[in-house]
């Protein structure tokens, strides 16, 4: 998996000739839950083998319902939250003309 900074991810844009429309983090209130996993779940750098890709993935649907909600609370205040960080970025770009 490849990881970028939002500085990085935009000069890569910019090299690829297009114009960014918006940059924006997204899972901001999940970044609590995200170092939580981090902490408990450290990547050890070792390839992931054939029988644990394709092991069955499993969800808990309280889980999903919740993160939905958490996804939905910070869309409807992203324009009041200050764009510092996040466990995702968002670029919306296009061809120059």
């Amino acid at each position: 998996m490849l990881k970028y900074s939002k500085k990085e991810l935009l000069q890569v844009v910019k090299d690829a000739d297009l114009n960014i429309l918006e940059c924006r983090f997204f899972f901001i209130f999940l970044l609590p839950l995200l170092c939580i996993r981090h902490l408990m779940y450290k990547d050890n750098n070792s390839i992931v083998t054939t029988s644990e890709a394709n092991k069955p993935f499993y969800f808990n649907k309280f889980f999903n319902k919740l993160l939905i909600w958490i996804s939905s609370f910070e869309y409807y205040f992203r324009n009041f939250m200050p764009n510092i960080t996040g466990g995702s970025i968002l670029i919306v770009a296009e061809k120059k003309k």
